[in-house]
This record gives C-alpha cells, sequence and structure tokens, in this order.
C-alpha cells in the first residue's frame, strides 16, 4: 500500500512483483546483517583501543575502569555490560598470558647466560663450592642479569650436578670398556684351551686305536702261532705212531 500509487509499481505483473519484492528483502537481509557484524567488530576494536590506551594491565579492577570511562563513546559504543565486562577479562587474559612468555623468555636467555659464564670460568669442576666462585664471577654482568640470589645459587648447583653425572656416565663407559676387553680376553683363551684339548684327545684317540691295532694284530698273530704248534704236533704223534707200529 506504500508503493501502489508510484509508476514504477505498474511496471511488472502481480506475481512478478511479489518475486522482485522477496528477492529484495533477502539481499536486504543479507546486507543488514554484513552492516551489523563489521559495525560489532569496529565498536570491539574501539573498545580494545580503550584498553590499550588506559594501559590496562592484569591488576586493573573492571568497576575502576568501568567507572573512569563510562562517558568515553569507545566504552558506550558496546550495549551491554556483559559483553563490555567480557572483552575486558579477555584482554587481561591476553596481557597476563603476553607477561608470562615475555618472562619465560627473559630467564631461558639468562640462564642461557649463565651457565656460559659458568663454562667459560676456570677452575670449576664437579667438586667446586658456590661460595668459592661466587666471588670470581659476582662482577659479570650475566651474574649481575640474575635478580635473585637464590636462583644463581639454584643454577650453580645444577651445573655442578651435571658435571658430576657426566664423570659417572664416563667411568661407567670405561668400566664396560675394560669388562667387554676381560670378557674378549677370556673368549680368546677357552678357545685356544678348547683346541688344545680337542688336539690332545685326538691324539689320545690315535694312540689308543694304534694300541687296539697292535693287539689285535698280536692276538691274530698268537692265534697263528698256536694253531701251527698244534698242527706240528698232530704230524709228529702221527710219525710216532708209525714208528712204534712198525
Amino acid at each position: 500500500h506504500k508503493i501502489v500509487f508510484d509508476p514504477r509499481y505498474l511496471l511488472l505483473a502481480s506475481k512478478e512483483r511479489k518475486q522482485v519484492f522477496d528477492k529484495y528483502v533477502r539481499e536486504r537481509a543479507e546486507e543488514e546483517k554484513k552492516e551489523k557484524k563489521a559495525k560489532a567488530k569496529a565498536n570491539r576494536e574501539g573498545f580494545r583501543a580503550l584498553l590499550e590506551e588506559k594501559n590496562v594491565t592484569h591488576r586493573t579492577s573492571w568497576s575502576e575502569f568501568s567507572r573512569e570511562n563510562a562517558k568515553d563513546e569507545r566504552f558506550k559504543a558496546i550495549d551491554k555490560n556483559r559483553d563490555k565486562e567480557s572483552l575486558f577479562s579477555e584482554y587481561q587474559s591476553e596481557i597476563r598470558k603476553k607477561e608470562r612468555e615475555e618472562k619465560d623468555e627473559k630467564r631461558r636467555v639468562t640462564k642461557k647466560g649463565f651457565k656460559e659464564l659458568l663454562t667459560e670460568t676456570e677452575g670449576i669442576d664437579r667438586h667446586s663450592h658456590w661460595s668459592d666462585i661466587k666471588k670470581v664471577i659476582e662482577k659479570d654482568e650475566r651474574y649481575l642479569a640474575i635478580e635473585s640470589s637464590g636462583q644463581r645459587q639454584d643454577w650453580f648447583d645444577d651445573y655442578v650436578q651435571e658435571l658430576k653425572d657426566e664423570h659417572k656416565r664416563e667411568k661407567e663407559k670405561k668400566r664396560d670398556r675394560s669388562t667387554r676387553s676381560r670378557s674378549r680376553s677370556r673368549g680368546r683363551k677357552r678357545s685356544r684351551s678348547r683346541s688344545r684339548s680337542k688336539s690332545k684327545k685326538s691324539s689320545k684317540d690315535k694312540k689308543k686305536k694304534k694300541d687296539k691295532d697292535k693287539d689285535r694284530s698280536r692276538s691274530r698273530d698268537k692265534k697263528k702261532k698256536e694253531k701251527r704248534e698244534k698242527e706240528e704236533g698232530e704230524m709228529t704223534g702221527d710219525e710216532d705212531g708209525e714208528i712204534n707200529g712198525g
């Protein structure tokens, strides 16, 4: 009823008007959705810029921040207080995470520098004491970079323990090499002993076989001799009988 008297209304038939109208409404709704999303994003970015501008940290309270910035347009651009506080908390979480990462990185660099200092310092071994080494390195920048005296000693103790562990590993390696060497030596001796034993056994077996062969040969000779003597005796008896009979 708002556009029925416009000349452009009559350019299309009734069915076509409805189709074009529905299409326009859908397109416009999509555009409004995008515009609303873009506006919400711009409002969040403005609110974040306000947080950065006011140097908000993880210690800043929400009540304090909202009271001091209630009249700022960037603060009012977010409609719901719940959304404002949620963005505030998210920003503080990011700050805490960033500070923790920076602290960890600083600690890593400081520890690395301190260990390099200990490595470069002559006279430090697994028997060293902190009270003696402290006097030698206390003016070095890498020593001063560590704020806590207790932390310095803890890292020194860790370094000395590493030296002790390394010495222990080297000692075990030498013992293992010595054990393997003795084992190989015993193996060679057993091998030679078995070889000599086999050689002796072989000689004994040969001698035993030879003796057996000799015994068998003597036995055969003896039997032959006895048989021959027996035959000769029988022949002699026959001759004596013939003589006596004659």
